[in-house]
């Protein structure tokens, strides 16, 4: 298999998951701005990937 694909899809897995850990880690900040509690503002996770599907 060609060794360029598989460091791009190394590369993207990567992106996806640092991207829900940066979320999960400032989720306080987050829900302190929108007004809401942190347990509502989890479920942004989730859907914050949708579009990267």
């Amino acid at each position: 298999m060609n060794r360029f694909a598989i460091y791009l899809l190394a590369l993207g897995a990567f992106g996806v998951g640092t991207a829900e850990f940066v979320v999960s880690g400032i989720l306080e900040m987050i829900s302190g701005d929108l007004g809401v509690s942190i347990s509502m503002t989890g479920h942004l996770v989730p859907y914050m990937l949708y579009p990267m599907q």
